[in-house]
């Protein structure tokens, strides 16, 4: 038996639509680093907690810092290094 894959630019049914996107959104998860998955728990939530602090000790520019992905990437890689 010979399948084809046919493309398609919009999806009609609205059940298949949400079944693509939860699936989707399973095989990106699946297939991110273990680098980033760290990032986005360990990185986020220290980028956080260093922006609160800094907030607390007065600086209130320090507030944007918890929406910084290059910071809580740099954390990350502080913490794989450090141990």
């Amino acid at each position: 038996m010979y399948l084809t894959m046919r493309a398609f630019d919009e999806i009609r049914n609205e059940t298949v639509g949400t079944i693509l996107v939860k699936l989707l959104a399973k095989l990106k998860k699946a297939l991110e680093s273990p680098f980033v998955r760290m990032m986005e728990t360990y990185g986020v939530k220290k980028t956080q907690f260093i922006s609160a602090l800094a907030v607390d000790w007065g600086n209130n520019e320090a507030a944007g810092w918890a929406r910084e992905k290059g910071f809580a990437r740099y954390l990350t890689k502080l913490k794989l290094t450090d141990g």
